[in-house]
């Protein structure tokens, strides 16, 4: 009968020690592979937020699959999935108006995103706007709604998303003489205010302004700022 050749314990834990080396750079490369989809993703992102014509649905669909194999091998990263959502909404905007249907799954299942992006991380203002964003979008500007933009406030009062947001919306509601103007009016003032005064937030917010031709009146509101520089950075004149 023959007998096995026994394993030294010296042996054992070279092998143990390899496999361990093994696993860490198969773990460093995964992370490396999906730490360059994420800021192609979030490149490509940042370009369309500056310049939206340049969003397409073939370039949405190819970030859309490089997002996708991050949260397969990461499943438990609150940012992916924040950053799927939005992903998916530049996708929606890129679509042909034509496919309604199409569209509101879609900003479904972006919202699905920003829900699970806040289950993993609560305290996320960024996603709290997402989930504002998506009701904005879908029409429903009921109590859920301001529910969200109350965590953004709670989570993210000088965030530069929570800016960007109440400057678009407040000022859409502005434009168009809504009764919603009503109820985020205090906080778009402070928040055009902060807005401008954040780097990352400013060329937002001066768009909205001038989009919606809200220039003049946003001065007047930012006359209760006297000693920033919001309004200089915008162009008002000195109140007399």
């Amino acid at each position: 009968m023959k007998v096995g050749v026994p394993v030294s314990k010296g042996s054992y834990l070279q092998w143990s020690v390899f496999l361990l080396a093994l696993y860490g750079l198969y773990f460093s490369w995964q992370q490396l592979t999906v730490g360059n989809s994420y800021y192609r993703v979030k490149n490509n992102l940042d370009t369309w937020q500056q310049s939206p014509s340049l969003a397409n649905e073939t370039s949405a669909r190819i970030m859309l699959e490089e997002i996708d194999s991050a949260i397969e091998k990461f499943p438990d990263n609150a940012l992916y999935y924040q950053l799927r959502a939005q992903t998916i909404e530049w996708l929606v905007y890129a679509q042909p108006t034509e496919r309604k249907s199409e569209k509101l799954d879609l900003l479904n299942v972006a919202y699905e995103d920003y829900q699970k992006s806040l289950e993993l991380r609560p305290a996320w203002a960024g996603s709290w706007v997402g989930l504002a964003t998506i009701k904005w979008k879908l029409d429903e500007l009921d109590e859920s709604f301001y529910s969200y933009l109350q965590q953004a406030e709670k989570f993210g009062p000088q965030d530069s998303l929570t800016h960007i947001f109440y400057a678009e919306f407040g000022l859409n509601m502005f434009s168009i003489r809504s009764i919603h103007f009503v109820r985020v009016k205090s906080q778009l003032k402070k928040h055009i205010h902060l807005g401008l005064l954040n780097p990352l937030s400013r060329n937002a917010v001066l768009k909205s302004i001038s989009k919606h031709n809200a220039k003049q009146t946003v001065c007047v509101w930012l006359n209760n700022y006297p000693n920033s520089n919001s309004r200089r950075i915008l162009g008002c004149v000195e109140p007399v």
